[in-house]
């Protein structure tokens, strides 16, 4: 199998399904970002996107391996799965390190305000499934070694409570990170 071949059936897999559809975003660079979405994963009514594509690229702070992008929300908008690919299309600089704050620049959808989200170890997946997913040997090169990364969509006063150091706080709130109608915990 490809790379992506395995990357995607190890999702599938997951999912117990195939993808119900898949969004492509370019790169000015002919790289492609993809979105694949998972509806009624892991739940009726919730619904699981994971970017292929962030992985390919290069950046300097990809030392241990390369991310890719998870989000699992309660919703059955696939705009949330979308805009992972958006993110990891639009910002490709960006570390993805976990406690890093993505700022979407608007709400998502029209079911909720949040316009932010920020990087965490994707709490739907045991650590085996997101790390090193295609099982890469021990001291493969980073460019070999996917390390998938849960992003949360979050409010505006959360963002900065996170920026000025509250992470722990808000990992520690109670909140419901699935839920996009929630209000804000901070």
């Amino acid at each position: 199998m490809t790379r992506v071949e395995d990357f995607v059936s190890h999702f599938d897999a997951l999912a117990g399904k195939i993808p119900a559809n898949v969004y492509y975003q370019d790169l000015p660079d002919g790289n492609r970002i993809s979105a694949l979405v998972y509806p009624d994963v892991p739940e009726e009514g919730m619904l699981v996107g994971v970017t292929y594509g962030l992985s390919l690229l290069d950046n300097p702070a990809w030392t241990r391996g390369r991310p890719e992008l998870l989000i699992g929300v309660r919703s059955t908008d696939e705009r949330w799965a979308r805009a992972a690919g958006l993110l990891a299309a639009n910002i490709p600089d960006c570390p993805f390190s976990y406690g890093t704050v993505l700022n979407f620049g608007q709400p998502i959808t029209e079911e909720s305000d949040m316009d932010h989200f920020v990087v965490f170890a994707p709490t739907l997946l045991d650590e085996a499934d997101f790390l090193n997913v295609l099982h890469a040997p021990d001291g493969a090169p980073p460019q070999d070694v996917i390390n998938v990364a849960g992003i949360y969509p979050i409010h505006a006063s959360e963002a900065a409570a996170i920026s000025d150091g509250r992470m722990e706080q808000f990992w520690k709130s109670g909140a419901d990170l699935y839920d996009v109608t929630r209000p804000a915990v901070l």
